[in-house]
């Protein structure tokens, strides 16, 4: 969820022995060895060096519960986790995994991604800005999952640019029980992240929650089958995201961590009710409201800013700050400024409204109608962008590369209208 949006959220990468709970598995596929289940949940809040997040904690809380007495997980959760946590978590199930297990690992919080070098990174609770000691790179992340010694191993994470994760996506065979049997038999090394290389929402879910994990959530839940492979689960996931954030989930094999074709499988021992789960978790809501504006991710910033006022909700996404003030006069009514600050070498987080440096009475109408305008542009693009992604979600692969040349120059052109907003915002401050 680093970056100027939230850090690799700040991404979107995932039963006990069939056995112990043949009921929960279709008959016909009783004489399929799962093997055993183990999850590390990473749900970070309480950031010390950059903006802390809202609803990371809860999402892991929840998600946790589910995979433990829902799936047959044997769960290993980590609350707001530093770097040495993490890292000595996954060194710990390098010794407990064996060749037949089961591994998802699950990440919720701050995201970054480094243009220049072409690297992502999730960033834990002490990470710092520009200090990269303490940031966990993708790279790592491969290394650490290439040693572990489990057949299937599943990345989910909901963290800004997790896309740095992802490869191609794989094809889902016809025949479900040969399917189930064949991704049961391979090795599997894959990550479904909660947005490619683009900001992610920390709230605006259902109980909440991330869109994103209550999206994969109420998959686990809906489902019927008693064997869910997550290439059958992800589309589902993928549509309710898209439908309701600027976002894109994408599911795929790790890049150079020993994928050989195999998928996750999900064996469930009962049905389950999200709201009952929920209602368990005593930490306060702190999601958004229905109506809120969903422009921001899960990224991150310093946290030296100004206080915000009591309506203004954070997102999970990069650094900016959108301003809006009241224009006394004649020729002006309302002004909206946008602050948009990106970082060249690695995207910011999270957004937060902050007052506008110059009083609107000292604003010119010329550049008070310039702002008026571009402001619009970007909220028509920011309505536009997600449709398009929904289309491109619809449309078959081979007719895809048009539609996908379209997006990617909608979204260049709203982040020009950013960089000019942040320039004029910059120009009234040295005014």
């Amino acid at each position: 969820m680093m970056s100027t949006t939230r850090i690799f959220p700040p991404l979107l990468l995932f039963g006990l022995l069939l056995g112990l709970f043949a009921s929960a598995a279709p008959q016909a596929a009783e004489d399929i060895d799962f093997g055993q289940y183990y999850a590390l949940i990473v749900g970070n809040n309480e950031y010390r060096h950059l903006q802390p997040l809202k609803n990371a904690r809860r999402d892991a809380e929840v998600l946790s519960d589910v995979l433990k007495n829902q799936y047959g997980f044997q769960v290993t959760q980590l609350l707001d986790a530093e770097r040495e946590d993490i890292i000595t978590a996954l060194d710990k199930f390098r010794l407990t995994l064996e060749e037949g297990d089961n591994f998802l690992l699950y990440y919720a919080g701050h995201g970054w991604e480094d243009e220049g070098a072409d690297e992502g990174y999730w960033l834990p609770v002490d990470a710092a800005e520009n200090k990269t000691v303490n940031w966990i790179s993708v790279a790592t992340i491969t290394t650490k999952l290439r040693a572990l010694a489990a057949k299937h191993i599943l990345v989910v994470s909901d963290s800004c640019y997790s896309g740095k994760l992802t490869r191609g996506v794989k094809p889902i065979l016809d025949n479900k029980l040969n399917y189930i049997r064949k991704m049961a038999s391979k090795k599997a090394r894959t990550v479904m992240t909660s947005g490619g290389l683009e900001p992610v929402l920390d709230a605006g879910g259902k109980w909440g929650l991330s869109i994103f994990a209550t999206a994969f959530m109420e998959a686990l839940a809906e489902r019927d089958e008693s064997v869910i492979d997550t290439s059958t689960l992800f589309p589902e996931i993928r549509r309710k995201v898209m439908t309701a954030a600027n976002q894109t989930p994408e599911y795929a094999d790790i890049r150079k961590a020993g994928h050989d074709g195999g998928d996750f499988l999900f064996v469930r021992r009962a049905k389950f009710s999200i709201s009952d789960i929920v209602g368990k978790i005593t930490e306060p809501v702190l999601g958004l409201a229905d109506n809120v504006n969903t422009n921001g991710g899960r990224g991150s910033k310093v946290t030296e800013e100004p206080e915000p006022s009591k309506d203004v909700t954070p997102l999970r996404d990069t650094g900016w700050k959108i301003a809006i003030g009241a224009v006394a006069g004649a020729v002006i009514i309302v002004i909206l400024i946008m602050v948009v600050i990106r970082l060249r070498k690695g995207k910011g987080i999270r957004s937060t409204k902050v007052e506008p440096s110059k009083s609107p009475e000292s604003v010119s109408p010329e550049v008070g109608a310039l702002i008026q305008e571009k402001q619009s542009q970007w909220e028509a693009l920011q309505k536009e962008i997600p449709k398009m992604k929904l289309d491109l979600a619809n449309t078959p692969v081979n007719e895809r590369t048009a539609l996908d040349q379209r997006i990617r120059e909608k979204q260049s052109q709203q982040k020009k209208l950013e960089s000019e907003l942040a320039d004029l915002e910059r120009k009234l401050g040295d005014g």
